[in-house]
């Protein structure tokens, strides 16, 4: 597995050799509404199409993201693969949902670069290409109206406007018996310590595995029969939402990883309450291990969900 790692403002240098159909490379600035998030970063235009084709490291590390290469397909997300991209293909994954992205993603050089429309059809930020001002404006998904199953996937924190995302029941999941939520916990403790490691094998059964947190909670679940969706998106979908008060071991918890959480807010990491304001989860050099909801893993979680 190849991670690609690319901090913003940081310049890369692209030969563009074997492609003549593609304007020379240019130098912009990347503007999220009037905020500038990236500074000089590589672009390429395609004069007659209009098109604009970006490092999709850039867009992903400026999302809080990493971009990694494993068995042809392009996984990217924060503490779990959250969208699949391939190169030359159209045909692309939300969560564990299929999308068609407008281009195909492709390589410019060394690199995977992405057309802004398939930024847009991937992160539903519309983008724009200021040719003029060598300027790539990215729109807030809070100020443009997204179709309704993207819609979905967009967090508010006002608990009237509830999307069906929040109040879905769980439809990928099979179970014999309802266990006990306590179980849950215990089972999930004795795996404290395993090692994290980003699009682990989501059919691990081995409590030495290495896992992200998607599979980490996957793998739970289905040591009591339950199986759950691959991507923490998918599995945000499913379930009945618990508010804060009413927490119980065994829920499952939603956050948003971005790097400065505002304005839309993203599924992107998934743990399992414990009890006592804390829950277990994996992520980063500590592998599976137990956090307290406050501070910053506070400011970033979303919602609860409880699968039975």
């Amino acid at each position: 597995m190849k991670r690609f790692k690319l901090v913003c403002f940081f310049a890369l240098c692209i030969h563009l050799a074997g492609c003549s159909p593609i304007a020379g490379i240019q130098h912009a600035d990347v503007y999220m509404e009037d905020r500038m998030i990236a500074q000089q970063i590589d672009v390429v235009p395609e004069g007659r199409s209009g098109k604009v084709w970006v490092p999709l490291s850039v867009i992903s590390s400026c999302l809080g993201m990493s971009v990694y290469e494993k068995d042809n397909a392009l996984l990217i997300g924060s503490t779990g693969p959250a969208y699949t991209l391939q190169p030359g293909q159209t045909a692309a994954f939300l969560g564990d949902k299929p999308v068609t992205v407008a281009d195909a993603p492709k390589y410019i050089g060394n690199e995977v670069y992405v057309s802004d429309r398939t930024v847009t059809d991937l992160w539903t930020f519309p983008v724009h290409w200021d040719s003029q001002r060598k300027r790539i404006g990215i729109a807030s998904a809070d100020h443009k109206q997204l179709s309704s199953w993207l819609n979905a996937y967009n967090y508010t924190n006002s608990p009237t406007q509830l999307s069906h995302f929040q109040t879905g029941q769980y439809r990928a999941m099979t179970s014999a018996a309802k266990p006990n939520s306590a179980a849950i916990v215990a089972y999930a403790k004795t795996l404290q310590g395993a090692p994290y490691q980003f699009a682990a094998d989501p059919e691990a059964t081995s409590a030495a595995a290495a896992f992200d947190a998607p599979s980490f909670v996957r793998h739970v679940f289905g040591h009591f029969g339950i199986t759950l969706p691959r991507r923490a998106i998918s599995q945000a979908e499913l379930g009945t939402t618990v508010a804060d008060e009413n927490l119980q071991p065994g829920d499952l918890m939603f956050f948003d990883m971005q790097k400065e959480p505002s304005g839309s807010r993203y599924v992107s990491h998934v743990a399992i309450y414990t009890g006592n304001n804390r829950f277990i989860h994996t992520y980063g050099a500590d592998g599976v291990t137990v956090s307290e909801l406050s501070g910053e893993w506070r400011s970033r979680y979303l919602f609860a969900k409880r699968w039975g």
